[in-house]
């Protein structure tokens, strides 16, 4: 998959690192590591051209990637900005933040789509956790479709939701695999499968 990488531009350079040297080692395509190299006085300075050939490149990248990382432990008015944008094109989204060190922002607050990850990380498990997040991203693009539900149905699944806290995505797919799962039993016991 083609992954894209944005984070506050004065952040972690250590953490990116990490989740760059993830995305590498899991046999995906980094389409940027620009947060890397860039700095705030570099970005300050920049010429109205200069922003405009950059916000050309942005939109490239965003077409071209398969999946969108964020790294959102610092506040960063471009992350709702670039989410939003985002989810308009129905791209796979992993958002991840430092465990302690921030609150979710409140423009991902109560999102419920199945295209979107929030992950907390520590430092001993961001490698891990960027790669099974890109994994489910994966089996996500490959495996997704949408079908219509009745309001009645809908309200069930957002209470439910509220009462789990889970996204309702996530719900529906727990029932498929206990529907799964008592199918086995059923057939193990009529056919006596050992």
């Amino acid at each position: 998959m083609f992954v894209h990488f944005a984070a506050v531009v004065n952040g972690n350079i250590e953490n990116y690192k990490k989740i760059i040297n993830s995305i590498s080692t899991s046999d995906h395509k980094l389409i940027t590591n620009h947060y890397l190299n860039r700095t705030i006085n570099e970005i300050k300075n920049e010429s109205v051209k200069e922003s405009i050939k950059f916000r050309k490149k942005f939109v490239t990248w965003m077409k071209k990637a398969d999946v969108i990382i964020y790294e959102i432990t610092e506040s960063d008015i471009n992350a709702g900005y670039e989410l939003s944008f985002a989810m308009a094109m129905k791209k796979p989204v992993i958002i991840l933040m430092e465990e302690n060190k921030t609150s979710i922002p409140f423009v991902f607050r109560g999102i419920d789509d199945e295209l979107i990850q929030i992950i907390e990380y520590n430092n001993d498990n961001l490698e891990y956790m960027v790669k099974e997040a890109l994994a489910f991203s994966k089996e996500q693009l490959n495996m997704r479709f949408n079908f219509f539900i009745t309001a009645k149905q809908n309200h069930f699944l957002e209470e439910l939701s509220h009462q789990q806290k889970k996204p309702k995505s996530t719900l529906i797919r727990d029932l498929i695999d206990e529907a799964i799962q008592q199918k086995n039993t059923h057939l193990e016991s009529r056919f006596k499968i050992e």
